[in-house]
């Protein structure tokens, strides 16, 4: 089986353990073929957080690993772009750079903290998960990214650590409406694989949104571990693999100059 990691942060990211040389050692000693460096561009703190410099050191260290590992392993240069909806020209300046991919993400919703940092003790958790899907469908008609990642990423929290059951089913007209959108404009949908290493213990999004995605006539799928250190990568990509086949997918997609390519599953 070809393996193939798109969602990997290196210590460029502010959350990443690992260089880039190390990740890619790591990817090439657990068999995969492809391996893309997503580290994070959260554009809503651009410059306070000095992405503005950040996203093209990684970029310049994962071009040498490309030239380091060209035969052992498909180094791919990518981004994620997190919140482009709050500065749009900024998230397009960033990816003038010739990427292989650009993941868009929605981590927080506007001039809210980080979902992993919100208090949700006396928190509406239904409204805060539609507000998310609301923003996620704005910046999906942005769309100005390969790869829409982690849908449902704050279920992570809300359910994975707060101890709430919300159930993607009961959000079925407003993802459908995402999916929808992704479909209309080309652009993937991700099976993030970290979860399954944290306590929500599922994929992101789960069965039902990628069942849904296929039903819908959704093609494009990639799997990503987003992994934050070396031992991570590939972690949960088999089981990735397993959950699309059971959704009724027999191919999955890796990046090479922003254009998918189908890797028979």
């Amino acid at each position: 089986m070809i393996l193939a990691d798109f969602h990997v942060h290196s210590d460029n990211s502010p959350d990443g353990e690992n260089s880039v040389i190390e990740l890619c050692e790591s990817a090439i000693n657990k068999g995969l073929s492809y391996l893309a460096i997503t580290d994070h561009c959260e554009i809503d703190t651009f410059y306070k957080d000095r992405y503005n410099i950040g996203f093209r050191q990684s970029y310049i260290e994962v071009k040498k690993a490309v030239s380091v590992f060209n035969r052992q392993i498909f180094v791919c240069a990518g981004i994620e772009l997190g919140q482009a909806t709050v500065n749009t020209d900024v998230a397009e300046s960033v990816t003038r750079l010739p990427y292989d991919v650009v993941l868009g993400s929605m981590h927080c919703l506007p001039g809210k903290e980080d979902f992993a940092f919100l208090q949700y003790e006396t928190a509406d958790v239904k409204k805060l998960f539609s507000d998310y899907l609301y923003e996620l469908l704005r910046l999906v008609n942005w769309g100005g990214f390969d790869i829409l990642t982690h849908l449902t990423y704050p279920l992570r929290y809300i359910n994975g650590e707060q101890g709430y059951n919300l159930k993607t089913e009961d959000f079925g007209d407003e993802i459908e409406l995402v999916l929808k959108e992704i479909i209309k404009r080309g652009i993937a949908l991700e099976i993030n694989t970290s979860g399954l290493r944290q306590k929500i213990k599922s994929t992101m999004p789960d069965l039902f949104c990628v069942e849904l995605y296929k039903s819908l006539g959704g093609e494009i799928i990639t799997l990503g571990s987003d992994s934050h250190k070396a031992e991570d990568i590939c972690a949960g990509i088999p089981q990735g693999i397993e959950l699309a086949k059971l959704a009724g997918f027999n191919k999955y997609c890796v990046y090479r100059s922003r254009k998918p390519e189908f890797i028979a599953i």
